[in-house]
């Protein structure tokens, strides 16, 4: 038998003497109930502390939302107007419209969509990188050398539908 019904079971000769009252009664028969206040025990402190601690998270987690999305204003001010500052004149150089540029910045810095903003199109999609090779960059490059690159379409309707599309 487990052992919350044998608990049960020897409730029956377990008894109590009531706080009020002063009647006894087994524990198997008690209806648990108080008029007014309880008095705080050892649960209720850490019930308390519990909930000081999720509110105190709410709003370190609100405060952390806040500092990444200044942290993304930042470099959107501050170090993208400098990379492409670095990279500009190697667009002019490269024939490169910087119109045709978008920025990704990890692990690539930018997919360059030649013919963009022409009435012709897209003619081709390049990467460009302008910092130092590594083993994600090397093997991106490789990945392209080899031809494995594809074009997935995912769909999320209105409903929350998600679908895909090879």
């Amino acid at each position: 038998m487990n052992e919350i019904s044998t608990f049960v079971r020897e409730g029956r000769h377990i008894f109590s003497i009531c706080p009020e009252c002063g009647s006894i009664h087994r524990l198997s028969d008690l209806e648990l109930s108080r008029r007014g206040k309880y008095i705080p025990d050892w649960m209720d402190k850490i019930d308390r502390r519990k909930d000081a601690l999720e509110r105190r998270r709410g709003s370190l987690d609100e405060r952390a939302a806040i500092l990444q999305g200044a942290a993304k204003e930042r470099a959107e001010r501050e170090v993208l107007p400098r990379l492409l500052k670095r990279a500009a004149p190697l667009f002019f150089e490269m024939n490169i419209d910087p119109r045709d540029v978008r920025t990704i910045s990890h692990p690539i810095d930018f997919v360059v969509f030649d013919g963009m903003s022409s009435p012709a199109g897209v003619s081709e999609v390049s990467l460009l990188n302008l910092g130092a090779r590594n083993a994600i960059t090397s093997s991106i490059e490789a990945a392209i050398r080899r031809r494995n690159v594809g074009w997935r379409t995912i769909r999320v309707d209105d409903d929350g539908t998600v679908s895909t599309e090879a």
